[in-house]
């Protein structure tokens, strides 16, 4: 049985995306064009169970509209915070350090918002975007686009191993591609594909 433990208010407007970071941070996206880091703060308030008080720590700006897809880079000796990033409806995936309300980058190309946003452990950057399009983002730079889907990208994923990747779509298919290439289209869904897990065989 499955109780709330915790509820979390900030935002002005419907939120849209959150994820954790490897801090243990919760980042949400809203429609209310900003981004919200949450940190576990001790608890004060005899109404709210033991250790579940959440408080904002960081509110990232910079989107002219609404913040569709969340994700965090690990912690690297550069940022020893890790890096949020967050995919508007702008176009921009903003690149931040939790704690510095402006983008430090700004990543473009995309020609319409962005959807969905996955990272990889070597600090590979996937974006998803209504273009129809998948990017693939090295050192903050654009080295793969992946082109293929008819219909708005909503999710991707980074499969295990350099170079695959997994879209789905609302053109009702879900595609891996490898190196730059689709190897293998999945279709049998009858309307879009708005997320993707991928579930590792630890045995």
């Amino acid at each position: 049985m499955f109780e709330l433990s915790a509820l979390l208010t900030g935002h002005s407007a419907d939120v849209r995306c959150c994820c954790m970071d490897a801090q243990g941070r919760i980042i949400t996206g809203s429609r209310d064009k900003t981004t919200a880091v949450w940190e576990q703060t001790p608890n004060t308030d005899n109404n709210t169970p033991a250790g579940q008080r959440w408080t904002i720590v960081g509110k990232l700006e910079g989107h002219s509209g609404f913040v569709n897809a969340v994700a965090a880079l690990k912690i690297t000796p550069e940022f020893p915070q890790g890096l949020v990033l967050t995919g508007g409806q702008d176009k921009i995936i903003n690149v931040y350090c939790p704690d510095i309300t402006e983008p430090i980058r700004q990543l473009t190309g995309h020609s319409d918002g962005i959807t969905c946003l996955s990272t990889g452990w070597n600090g590979t950057i996937l974006s998803g975007s209504a273009d129809c399009t998948v990017r693939v983002w090295e050192d903050f730079a654009v080295t793969e686009v992946l082109k293929g889907h008819s219909a708005p990208v909503w999710d991707v994923a980074i499969y295990p191993g350099r170079g695959t990747y997994l879209s789905a779509s609302g053109d009702k298919t879900i595609r891996l591609w490898r190196e730059g290439k689709q190897e293998t289209l999945f279709s049998g869904h009858l309307d879009a594909v708005r997320k993707l897990t991928i579930l590792l065989d630890e045995t």
